[in-house]
């Protein structure tokens, strides 16, 4: 290391500042779905808020999820959210589990905890991908936990290998995945806080795909002792997608928590706060699934934004039922 970079970096250290080199690791993958995959998931709309229904105060989810998982420089956060945060969370409702809220990740009983590796490389090889430097799309990962499902991480190990990642799937894993499918999947408005809440409030976490930006890497610098709260600049610089799951919110100040898949060494613990107005703008898909149930919904295509990601540039719209919004 040359000797100015060190001098910088023990001025760092020294002023209680943590240097983002570590972020420099971390991967993303979020990417644009196709117009096939998106339309074949329905849209709830109209979001008609139950009669006399009172939203709580604050709710907070955490308690069946597991400990924060780290993704390293793979483009795998759809298989974190999805398959590692989301199929443990409906499996441990369904079973009556709960973790234990001081566990570290490296603590999790893996015959109870899912892969996130197995629903990430199916997902990669339906998109004819063979590189797990490549992201996918949210809602073909949406389609693969409600057809094919999830297997533990007993039966599927962890591979956070950016090349030659798709180790060969044992049948064996495709027999659990089967048994812990989810279903019903549901388009939510990404604009509309008031029915993400809604959904929160009734035990449903909200996988969604939000665009970041350097910004966003400054939750290491809390070095997993505080929470973060991210407040990105009105332009994002450097933008990628990633997927992540809220799994509580909090009127108290206007904020959603949600969790993310950099390791426990970010925000608190691997998980920060989205304020409600950031998540409106930088999202741009956001789902939810049960383990059972059905339900009649319009079948709907939310509206896309891909560019530009420019709070003051945002052109806003409303559907109508029956109407559809298609990417170009």
């Amino acid at each position: 290391m040359r000797p100015g970079i060190r001098t910088a970096l023990l001025l760092l250290l020294v002023a209680g500042v943590r240097p983002l080199l570590v972020a420099q690791q971390h991967g993303t993958g979020a990417e644009p779905p196709d117009t096939v995959t998106y339309t074949s998931i329905p849209y709830e709309v109209p979001f008609i808020l139950d009669k006399g229904f009172t939203y709580p105060e604050q709710v907070d989810l955490t308690r069946w999820f597991p400990a924060p998982g780290d993704q390293f420089a793979q483009a795998s956060c759809s298989g974190w959210a999805i398959g590692y945060a989301l199929t443990t969370y409906a499996w441990n409702r369904h079973s009556g589990r709960v973790n234990d809220s001081t566990g570290s990740f490296g603590n999790m009983d893996p015959r109870n905890v899912f892969s996130p590796s197995f629903l990430y490389g199916l997902t990669i090889l339906g998109e004819d991908n063979r590189d797990c430097a490549i992201g996918v799309s949210l809602a073909d990962a949406v389609l693969v936990a409600c057809n094919t499902g999830c297997c533990t991480l007993e039966q599927y190990p962890i591979d956070t290998a950016r090349h030659n990642c798709l180790k060969p799937i044992p049948d064996s894993a495709f027999v659990e995945a089967r048994r812990h499918r989810m279903s019903d999947p549901k388009g939510l408005n990404n604009q509309n806080t008031d029915q993400q809440r809604y959904h929160l409030a009734q035990g449903t976490p909200v996988v969604f795909q939000v665009t970041i930006d350097d910004s966003f890497k400054q939750g290491f610098r809390t070095a997993g002792d505080k929470m973060f709260v991210w407040q990105p600049p009105d332009v994002l610089v450097n933008k990628e997608g990633h997927i992540m799951v809220a799994v509580g919110y909090d009127d108290r100040d206007s904020t959603f928590l949600v969790q993310n898949s950099w390791g426990e060494g970010w925000g608190l613990r691997g998980r920060f706060k989205l304020p409600y107005e950031v998540m409106r703008w930088t999202s741009t898909e956001a789902y939810i699934m049960q383990r059972n149930g059905e339900s009649e919904l319009v079948p709907l295509v939310p509206a896309f934004r891909e560019d530009p990601f420019n709070r003051r540039g945002l052109s806003r719209g409303r559907m109508r039922e029956g109407e559809a919004i298609l990417a170009e």
